[in-house]
């Protein structure tokens, strides 16, 4: 079960409340080259392919939109 509910999306779709799932990216501490997170999990270790260092960081997603949203407590 996702942490979306029984909602399975593929790349683009959008999930509940106009969610779109994105792909997340890692980007390699030492040379900067930005990886997916499928790229990492199909190595047999997590390392980066063009260095081989083992120390990424998480790339925040960019924000969705212009205003931020206000949800009101029910």
């Amino acid at each position: 079960m996702s942490s979306y509910g029984d909602a399975e999306a593929g790349e683009g779709e959008t999930l509940y409340y106009g969610i779109k799932k994105r792909p997340v990216y890692y980007v390699c501490m030492r040379c900067g080259f930005k990886v997916t997170k499928e790229e990492l999990e199909a190595m047999p270790a997590y390392m980066c392919p063009r260095c081989g260092y083992r120390i990424f960081m998480k790339v925040r997603a960019p924000p969705s939109l212009g205003y931020l949203r206000r949800v009101y407590a029910i």
